[in-house]
């Protein structure tokens, strides 16, 4: 089973009108960039982790792509988290607490860089967007099981987007699985070759992992010009896209669709007017 890959199985949220999870997708999403505060974000990281398990999301399989992003934002966000020294960034905490030292690396009068330190509020902001990153794979990775790519062209073309964005739609989510398969492919084939990564420097690293992008970036290429020879053939763009089945909201999508946006813009008024969420 490839990462971000249909999935036809037979789960409530599979059972969804596209537009249904499209803004389940956008919504939850959203809510996870702007919902800063760990006491509320979990929560809601807990309502996406339900989401995909409804879904029948195999974690197992994402296992290692989630703790390959949580090390990512962790290691690029712990640079800019030592900045993090001024209270007055912080709305909701209380400002003496944010700004109790762990530790401090120079004080206010170093050179260009001034005063740097791992603070409260600091681990704070690393916590949230370390959070964010992996519960937003997560309910990609629910979503893109329990859509298929004929549903998301039809509602495409149903609200009449341009024939572009329909492509480019297509394009991503079809190609999606196919580079993860082909990646985990090329991996193991090189691997097999005696490929190994056994150091630490970063540039070495870079060098190292070329066997793999090399030949990932050669599939690329070849399949978007496949891609784009198939579209031309079948004159996609010239026409209105024919739907193959019939797409219909139904009472539980219309109820659905409409209660989560407007607890998004209810989320909304109380982040942007009262804080709730906020650091």
């Amino acid at each position: 089973m490839s990462l971000f890959a249909y999935q036809d199985l037979k789960t409530p949220i599979h059972q969804l009108n596209a537009l249904t999870k499209w803004s389940i997708l956008i919504v939850l999403t959203l809510l996870a960039g702007f919902i800063l505060d760990p006491r509320y974000k979990i929560p809601l990281g807990i309502i996406i982790i339900v989401y995909a398990l409804v879904a029948k999301l195999k974690f197992r399989i994402y296992r290692g792509l989630i703790l390959l992003v949580l090390f990512s934002l962790l290691l690029a966000n712990l640079i800019s988290v030592f900045f993090i020294v001024n209270a007055n960034m912080f709305k909701v905490y209380d400002k003496v607490w944010a700004a109790t030292t762990v530790f401090q690396i120079t004080n206010a009068s170093f050179p260009i860089f001034g005063r740097m330190a791992l603070t409260y509020g600091g681990i704070l902001w690393l916590l949230q967007g370390s959070l964010t990153g992996v519960f937003v794979v997560i309910l990609l990775a629910a979503h893109i099981q329990s859509t298929s790519l004929n549903e998301t062209v039809q509602l495409l073309s149903a609200i009449k987007a341009p024939f572009p964005v329909i492509y480019i739609t297509m394009v991503a989510l079809r190609f999606t699985p196919e580079l993860a398969a082909q990646f985990t492919l090329v991996h193991r084939a090189q691997t097999l070759r005696g490929w190994r990564v056994n150091t630490r420097n970063p540039i070495k690293i870079v060098r190292l992992y070329m066997p793999l992008l090399f030949p990932v970036v050669r599939y690329v290429i070849k399949s978007i010009d496949i891609t784009t020879m198939s579209t031309q053939n079948r004159a996609f763009g010239l026409g209105p896209v024919t739907n193959v089945t019939a797409s219909k909201l139904s009472t539980v999508d219309k109820a659905l669709t409409i209660f989560i946006w407007v607890v998004f813009a209810v989320m909304m008024v109380l982040i942007l007017k009262f804080n709730v969420g906020n650091l």
